[in-house]
């Protein structure tokens, strides 16, 4: 077989090249792509020859190098004189200043609550934590109580019970209780509450949210040594409310997961806090979303705002998990992107069970990638916004979770499933640490986190191939599934250029695929943990060698393949 690429290293400014080629130069994918490695810094020649028109592509990718709050200084990013988006550094993951959006908010309020806890609480000694608690909630349909509703201005809202039900589950007996704001009542139905009990807990084993989620992570709530924090009950509480009180049906917060709501008010007012605590374990729900019918006045489960709820119960129930498994027993504390993107790995795991489109944006029951043209889930963000760091923990908005869920589809397709996402939420680490030893204990080839968003990078790349090796796959054309538990989790295949691109401001691109440079003036900056796209040359054949300039902490690949 004819040996697809040459190599030429041209040796400028005493920089010696090395080069490491992920797939063996004299053994080529089928249709003849090739993958090459660049681990050098600093200005040298690459030549290409070829004899069959080929695509050529430069991906850059800078590390995830935090050194105290300073800027990296760095040369600048070219390609035969080109310039391309600069890397530039992070700021440390504990430095949270005033969020941009109320979700960021309210996920900075968990971090800061999480670091508060374990600076600050009580602990005590303990037996081994029993799955059965002595005494159970007993909340009953039709009492009333008030609750705290905090996702932006904190106000008190009078709420009465709608359903109580108790169920035998893997983690042992546990209590749903639903509450709804009385003002929200006649907007929700019985019906809608009814529904969104038997999706989160119903009778029977392995076929609701909690079964399934719980099975790969743990329980949300059990024994523990802290007596600033409630006590185990084996109580969970649903609220149906209009979050932030904006009258919104389409667009806003759908739910969130306040850390504040475990902790003992008696304790908050010691620590110099706001006694706003509903002290259960608890979720807020946006009763007004839930309840549109798409405006023909029928509303349904498979109407999409319902769905979107359904699907938002599953990210939200990872935070509440999150919080117990990794804070309280494990003393770790989850960066904002490093959480947000466990809740979209889960979405994306239990979509099919949950008969909604997902973070993925196809149909539930399609194990393929999906139709070309689609506008849905979060990758037609990505793709507009390639350019993005991953680990962000400044101003988290929209645009990060699209970078975020990315990443972390990559990961969990490639490095072991359901066990992957365990294995982050089950870590004492609470940033890229926690992705490493993930990745390493799956028996990954890269595991430090520059390699990984390096990797990450061709993955997305060649997403419209279904031939990649182990560690580049993002499309089988299939299911990739994993077992855990005697439970089976299924995750659809993913190629980029079957989604087309949005703006911020939800406007369709239709262009499919993210973003690649090809010689015009890029936006924003190439920050710490992210990656820059550059097609060299389109069909391309003969020899042509390419002048870089890459600073150091980026890495180089140079991607063959057959034109699009």
């Amino acid at each position: 077989m004819k040996r697809m690429l040459w190599l030429s290293v041209g040796l400028l400014m005493g920089v010696s090249l090395s080069c490491s080629f992920f797939f063996p130069e004299t053994e080529p994918l089928a249709s003849h792509a090739g993958i090459v490695r660049l681990s050098s810094s600093g200005s040298f020649d690459y030549t290409v020859a070829l004899e069959e028109p080929r695509d050529v592509y430069f991906v850059f990718s800078a590390a995830p190098s935090y050194s105290g709050a300073q800027v990296v200084s760095v040369a600048p990013l070219m390609v035969d004189g080109v310039r391309l988006p600069q890397p530039g550094a992070l700021r440390l993951p504990a430095v949270f200043p005033e969020p941009a959006s109320i979700e960021a908010r309210i996920a900075n309020e968990n971090a800061r609550l999480a670091r508060l806890l374990l600076s600050r609480g009580t602990r005590r000694t303990l037996p081994r934590a029993a799955l059965t608690p002595s005494e159970m909630r007993a909340d009953t349909v039709g009492e009333t109580d008030a609750f705290y509703d905090v996702a932006d201005t904190i106000r008190s809202v009078s709420a009465t019970c709608r359903y109580v039900g108790t169920e035998d589950t893997p983690q042992g007996l546990r209590t749903l209780s639903i509450w709804v704001a009385d003002d929200q009542w006649g907007t929700i139905t019985q019906a809608m509450v009814d529904e969104l009990a038997a999706r989160f807990l119903s009778s029977g084993l392995d076929n609701d949210i909690y079964d399934w989620l719980t099975t790969i992570l743990g329980p949300e709530w059990g024994g523990h040594p802290y007596v600033d924090l409630i006590p185990f009950d084996g109580g969970i509480t649903i609220f149906l409310t209009d979050i932030g009180n904006d009258g919104s049906t389409e667009g806003g917060i759908v739910g969130y997961f306040a850390a504040i709501h475990q902790f003992k008010n008696e304790y908050l007012q010691q620590y110099g806090e706001s006694p706003v605590s509903n002290e259960r374990v608890m979720f807020t729900i946006d009763a007004p979303m839930y309840a549109n019918d798409g405006g023909d006045g029928m509303w349904t489960p498979s109407d999409e705002w319902p769905k979107i709820v359904f699907s938002t119960l599953v990210h939200e129930f990872q935070h509440m998990i999150n919080f117990y498994q990794k804070t309280v027993l494990r003393g770790g504390i989850s960066e904002v992107w490093l959480n947000e993107m466990c809740s979209q790995v889960a979405e994306d795991l239990l979509a099919d069970k949950v008969g909604v489109e997902g973070p993925r944006g196809v149909d539930p029951q399609v194990g393929g990638p999906g139709d070309p043209g689609n506008t849905g889930g979060r990758i037609p963000y990505y793709n507009q916004y390639t350019y993005l760091p991953l680990m962000k923990t400044e101003g988290f908005d929209l645009l990060d979770y699209a970078t975020t869920y990315a990443f972390g589809a990559w990961t969990v397709r490639n490095f072991g499933g359901a066990f992957f996402l365990r294995r982050v939420v089950q870590s004492p680490y609470g940033g890229k640490d926690a992705v490493e030893k993930a990745v390493q204990e799956a028996g990954g080839v890269y595991t430090t986190m520059a390699d990984l968003v390096a990797q990450w990078a061709v993955a997305v790349l060649t997403s419209d191939r279904t031939d990649m090796p182990e560690g580049y796959r993002y499309n089988t054309g299939t299911w990739f599934t994993s077992t855990l538990g005697g439970t089976e989790y299924r995750l659809g295949s993913i190629d980029f250029f079957r989604y087309y691109r949005r703006t911020e401001d939800g406007e369709v691109i239709s262009e499919p695929g993210p973003v690649v440079y090809e010689g015009e003036d890029p936006l924003g900056e190439l920050s710490a943990a992210s990656n820059v796209f550059y097609a060299a040359a389109r069909s391309f054949t003969g020899k042509k060698t390419f002048h870089l300039t890459v600073p150091q902490g980026v890495i180089t690949h140079v991607v063959i393949l057959p034109p699009r």
